[in-house]
């Protein structure tokens, strides 16, 4: 997407005040899409280690289940 707009200012196709302001749009679209993502990686991390904990302790209820059968 940068590569177009400076090709279009470049050819003169739009004027320098509009692909400095089209290029800061961008790169606040950017910026803002790479902190959204880093929010989702940061909530999966978050699901899986809840996940792990919740394994562990199905584990551990199996596991005393079978030993409360036994006694």
């Amino acid at each position: 997407m940068t590569k177009k707009l400076y090709e279009d200012f470049v050819t003169g196709s739009i004027d320098e005040t509009t692909y400095q302001q089209l290029l800061n749009e961008y790169q606040s679209e950017q910026r803002s899409l790479n902190e959204k993502l880093s929010e989702i990686k940061k909530s999966d991390n978050e699901i899986k280690d809840i996940s792990e904990g919740i394994k562990k302790i199905k584990a551990i209820i199996k596991e005393n289940s079978k030993e409360s059968k036994l006694n």
